[in-house]
């Protein structure tokens, strides 16, 4: 009678630890790209491990790379470390890979090896935050290069490049905190006046990782989050100072089509409410009286009226 004796795969899926669930996770995703309705495999409803196994063992192209040089390219496990478990950085990776698709598609290295970096077209809906994370760097690594020590260096770059996109999450840490909820509101506001054709297409933040998704867009530099955040935490700063003066009571002034359209646009140009502008302008005038004491002199002298005197 012939003895089965298990394929490296097979052996590594089964074993326990956090590297069989690793293996298991990218050979899902692999497996995905060549039958698409394992993307849609729930894994509480399956056997998981036993369905890739047989799978794999039909000997199709994917299940032969997956067996071969799938569990060859799998990078150390430090060098995965720094991934996150967070939706926001799956966004990050896939566009980081995306733009070195563009950069260097069909480009020569110095090394002259061809580089041409592969992306799946297929995510399995039921793989968590981290293990997808984790199963995406594995697969374009597997995918786009033959040597380790090529695989470890483009694994390297992006950990150092994800280190250095989010050192400008510090820009943003007075939305968290007491208020968060309000703040993220107040900022919500803030950009609909100040960029509405870029945030039309998204939807209200509803948790600090939705603020990070949204100014993750490389459109957004250091210096445009750093004076967005500024300018906003002073609308909220404000707002704040307004809600703690117990003096302040809500008046109502009739003022003409043209006075309301000159008081929209100061509070569009400087990013203050109507009452704000309002407010600064009575405080100026009550300080200094330029202009009313200058309009009454215009008009006395048009009046031929004298001065009053003080």
């Amino acid at each position: 009678m012939a003895l089965h004796t298990p394929d490296s795969f097979s052996l590594k899926i089964d074993s326990t630890g956090e590297n069989s669930s690793r293996i298991a996770s990218v050979a899902w995703l692999v497996a995905a790209q060549e039958d698409s309705s394992l993307a849609d495999l729930n894994p509480n409803a399956h056997d998981l491990k036993k369905t890739l196994k047989e799978y794999v063992n039909k000997n199709s192209e994917a299940g032969v790379f997956i067996k071969d040089s799938m569990l060859k390219m799998l990078v150390p496990q430090e060098r995965i470390n720094w991934i996150k478990d967070n939706q926001r950085q799956f966004y990050w990776i896939l566009n980081y890979i995306s733009e070195l698709k563009k950069s260097q598609l069909k480009k020569i290295r110095s090394d002259l090896s061809l580089v041409i970096h592969k992306l799946p077209t297929s995510i399995p809906s039921y793989l968590s935050n981290r293990e997808r994370n984790v199963a995406l760097v594995d697969y374009w690594l597997a995918k786009s290069f033959s040597e380790m020590t090529t695989a470890i260096q483009y694994c390297k770059e992006m950990e150092s490049e994800w280190n250095k996109h989010t050192e400008s999450d510090k820009l943003f840490s007075w939305l968290e905190g007491m208020d968060a909820d309000k703040k993220r509101d107040c900022f919500w506001s803030f950009l609909k006046n100040r960029i509405p054709n870029e945030i039309n297409d998204y939807h209200k933040f509803q948790s600090h990782e939705d603020l990070f998704i949204f100014f993750d867009h490389p459109i957004f530099t250091r210096d445009t989050k750093e004076l967005y955040s500024k300018d906003a935490r002073k609308i909220w700063n404000q707002r704040l100072r307004r809600e703690k003066k117990p003096d302040e009571k809500q008046r109502s002034f009739v003022l003409s089509l043209k006075t309301i359209s000159k008081l929209d646009k100061l509070s569009k140009k400087h990013h203050l409410t109507r009452a704000e502008i309002i407010e600064l302008i009575i405080n100026g005038e009550a300080e200094k009286e330029t202009y009313i004491r200058e309009r009454l002199s215009h008009r006395n002298l048009l009046l031929g009226l004298h001065e009053p005197t003080e």
